[in-house]
C-alpha cells in the first residue's frame, strides 16, 4: 500500500496549502457545549453549565446544547435538588449562566 500523496488517492500529487496565520493566545473562540448528563449524577450534569460560565467570563462565546437526560436539570424542581459535589447548588449556577445570557438549547 502506498502512502498518502505518493502515488495513493492523490494521484502522487501534494497538495499545497497556504500557511494558517498565528493565533493569538488571547483570541476569542466560539464554543457549544453538549450534555447529556442529567439528576443521577449531579456533579456531571453541572459540568457543562459550570464550563460555560468560565469561558464566557474570558471573554468567549458559549451556547450549551442539553438532550436525554440532560434535559431535565432545566426543571425547577430538578434544579433546586441538585448539589454538585464541590461546587455551589445547580439553582445557583444556572441563575448565573442566565445573567451571562448564555443561549441554552434543550
Amino acid at each position: 500500500m502506498k502512502p498518502f500523496g505518493a502515488g495513493g488517492r492523490a494521484g502522487g500529487r501534494v497538495k499545497e496549502t497556504p500557511p494558517r496565520p498565528a493565533r493569538s493566545m488571547n483570541a476569542l473562540v466560539r464554543v457549544l457545549l453538549k450534555s447529556a448528563w442529567g439528576a443521577e449524577d449531579p456533579t456531571r450534569a453541572a459540568f457543562v453549565f459550570q464550563h460555560a460560565n468560565a469561558f464566557t467570563e474570558l471573554g468567549h462565546e458559549c451556547r450549551i446544547f442539553l438532550l436525554g437526560e440532560a434535559v431535565v436539570t432545566m426543571f425547577d424542581d430538578v434544579a433546586d435538588g441538585l448539589e454538585p459535589i464541590g461546587w455551589p447548588p445547580l439553582r445557583e449556577t444556572l441563575v448565573e449562566t442566565f445573567a451571562h445570557r448564555i443561549p441554552i438549547h434543550v
